[in-house]
C-alpha cells in the first residue's frame, strides 16, 4: 500500500525593505515624509544651477546663457542675459556687518546682487568654481586646472575682480585638476579628480599663506558636494563618501544598490538630498538621506537649492518639499524565504490605504483589516499606497509533499 501525504506550513512576514516614495519605513511601520508642493510663478526652463542667498534673501537660477533672480517671494525674473559657460558657481560677499552681496559667476563673468539692484563683474582669471574665505575670493582657474588663485584681503567688491593681485598656488598634480571648492573648518577643501586637498589659511593679511594635505579617493562627482553636520558629503564613481577633516570614509545606506547617476545635491537641516535615478522605478527623483529616515521624493528637478526648505527647479514649475500625508512603497521578490509555490491566505493591514499584490500574472488589491486572500504564486511583488501610519503583514501557506 502506498500513498502521498501532504502537510501545510503557515509563514508570516511583514512588508519591509521596500522602495518608498514620499514616505519611509521604521520598525516595520510606514509613515508619510516630505513631498513636493508647487510654488506660484512662471517656471524657468532648463535651469542648470540654483542657489539661495540669506544675505539678500533671494533665489538665483542660471540657464546655459542667462541668470534669473526672485522678486516678491519666489517669482523668478531674468536679470542678466550674457552668461556663457556650463557650470555656474555662487558665493556671498560680506563687506561689513551690515552690507552683503550675493554673486553668481561663470568663467570671466559674474553678477553681483545687492538686494535692490545688481551689476556685472569681470574676473581677471576665468574661474570654474569659487568660494569666499577670510574676506578673500578663492577661485580655481579654468585655464590651469591645478591653479588656485585669490584676491587681496577685502578687494573683491569692485566691478573688476583682480585675482592675480592677491596670490596663487599650484596644487600637487597627483590628485588631478580642481573640480569644486568648499568652505570647511578654518580653511578650504578642493575636490579634485582623484581625491581632495584640505587647505588651511594662515597669517595676517600681510603674511597670508595656505598649506594643504591630500586625501585620495576614486573620481568625485563635484555637483554632489555638500556639507552635512561637521562633514563634507559627496558621491564618487563607487558610492557616497564623507570627509571629516582627517579621513575620507565610505557612507553606507539602504538604497545604495538601487540608485545610479547622482547629479546634484544640497543639505537642509540634518538631511542630504541628491538627484539620482531610482533603477527599479526607472526614473529620476530626489533621494533623502540622514536625519533618521531614508526615502525617495517623487520629483525629478533640474536643480536643487536650500533656503527655508529644499526647493526643486523643474521645467514645469518651482516646487518646495514639505510634509506630505500620502506615500507609495514598492516591494519586489517576496517569497517568505521559501522558493516553493505558496498561497497567500491572509492580508492584514493597519491604517489607511491599500496594498496591491501581484504574482507576476495578475494582481489583487486589498484594503484595511484582515482579508482572506487565496492568492497563489511563488514570488510576489506589492505596492503599498498609504496615508498616515500603516503596516502590512502577509500570511502564506506552503504545502509539503511526503
Amino acid at each position: 500500500m502506498s500513498g502521498r501525504f501532504v502537510s501545510t506550513e503557515l509563514k508570516s512576514a511583514p512588508l519591509s525593505g521596500g522602495i518608498c516614495f514620499n514616505g519611509y519605513e521604521k520598525d516595520g511601520e510606514f509613515f508619510p515624509a516630505l513631498a513636493p508642493r508647487r510654488i506660484e510663478g512662471e517656471p524657468v526652463q532648463d535651469v542648470i544651477f540654483a542657489a539661495h542667498s540669506f544675505t539678500v534673501d533671494r533665489f538665483f537660477a542660471a540657464t546655459a546663457d542667462a541668470v534669473y533672480v526672485s522678486v516678491q517671494g519666489t517669482r523668478m525674473v531674468q536679470m542678466f542675459d550674457e552668461f556663457p559657460g556650463d557650470d555656474p558657481f555662487f558665493y556671498e560677499e560680506q563687506q561689513t556687518d551690515s552690507a552683503g552681496y550675493a554673486v553668481i559667476g561663470k568663467l570671466y563673468t559674474g553678477v553681483r546682487h545687492r538686494g535692490t539692484d545688481f551689476e556685472g563683474l569681470r574676473y581677471t582669471d576665468p574661474l570654474r568654481c569659487a568660494v569666499m574665505r577670510r574676506h578673500r575670493l578663492f577661485g580655481a582657474s579654468d585655464e590651469d586646472g591645478y591653479k588656485l588663485v585669490w584676491t587681496a584681503c577685502g578687494t573683491t567688491f569692485g566691478k573688476k575682480v583682480g585675482l592675480r593681485d592677491g596670490g596663487w598656488m599650484k596644487l600637487t598634480p597627483d590628485l588631478g585638476e580642481i573640480l569644486a571648492l568648499a568652505e570647511y573648518g578654518d580653511g578650504i577643501v578642493a575636490l579634485r579628480e582623484y581625491g581632495l586637498t584640505a587647505l588651511k589659511t594662515f597669517g595676517s593679511p600681510e603674511t597670508f599663506s595656505l598649506a594643504g594635505n591630500d586625501f585620495k579617493c576614486d573620481r568625485p562627482l563635484p555637483k554632489t558636494l555638500a556639507k552635512v553636520g561637521g562633514e563634507l558629503f559627496f558621491f564618487t564613481q563607487s558610492g557616497l563618501k564623507a570627509f571629516d577633516g582627517a579621513n575620507v570614509r565610505r557612507v553606507d545606506f539602504a538604497y545604495a544598490d538601487v540608485i545610479s547617476d547622482p547629479r546634484s545635491a544640497v543639505t537642509f537641516g540634518d538631511g542630504y538630498y541628491v538627484v539620482c535615478k531610482c533603477n527599479p522605478a526607472d526614473r529620476y527623483c530626489v533621494l533623502k538621506l540622514g536625519g533618521g529616515s531614508e526615502y525617495f521624493v517623487d520629483i525629478a528637478p533640474n536643480a536643487l537649492c536650500a533656503a527655508d526648505g529644499v526647493y526643486c527647479f523643474c521645467n514645469d514649475g518651482l516646487f518646495k518639499l514639505e510634509q506630505g500625508d500620502e506615500y507609495v512603497c514598492n516591494f519586489y521578490g517576496l517569497d517568505f524565504g521559501d522558493p516553493r509555490k505558496k498561497t497567500i491566505k491572509y492580508v492584514q493591514m493597519r491604517g489607511k490605504g491599500t496594498v496591491e499584490i501581484s504574482n507576476g500574472s495578475f494582481s489583487r488589491t486589498f484594503a484595511g483589516g484582515i482579508t482572506r486572500a487565496g492568492f497563489a504564486g511563488t514570488r510576489f511583488s506589492a505596492k503599498l499606497t498609504g496615508k498616515g501610519k500603516t503596516s502590512v503583514k502577509l500570511t502564506a501557506e506552503v504545502k509539503n509533499g511526503i
